[in-house]
């Protein structure tokens, strides 16, 4: 019976359940029967492919921007004084 529950999950991988199981892959290794099925899903469905890349991208961005001091002097200051301050006045009304 367990064979044949497998066996249905590989066969039956929704968009849904694999978007859940990439985003799950990242923080635990997945079961063999949840790669078996992902894998082949991912063979056939471009929408979850796209959406690893993206996934994978988006970790690589947050990785670099974490290792950052955003309170360093070192910074550029990329706004002018005068844009600060048009921001300050647009957030006060």
């Amino acid at each position: 019976m367990k064979l044949f529950r497998n066996i249905w999950f590989i066969l039956t991988m929704t968009c849904h359940k694999s978007a859940e199981i990439i985003s799950r892959a990242e923080e635990t290794p997945l079961t063999r029967i949840e790669r078996i099925a992902l894998k082949g899903h991912l063979l056939i469905c471009h929408y979850c492919r796209y959406y690893q890349k993206q996934l994978r991208l988006l970790q690589i961005i947050f990785k670099k921007f974490s290792s950052l001091d955003l309170y360093d002097d070192k910074l550029p200051n990329r706004l002018s004084d005068k844009k600060k301050q048009e921001i300050k006045d647009r957030l006060k009304h």
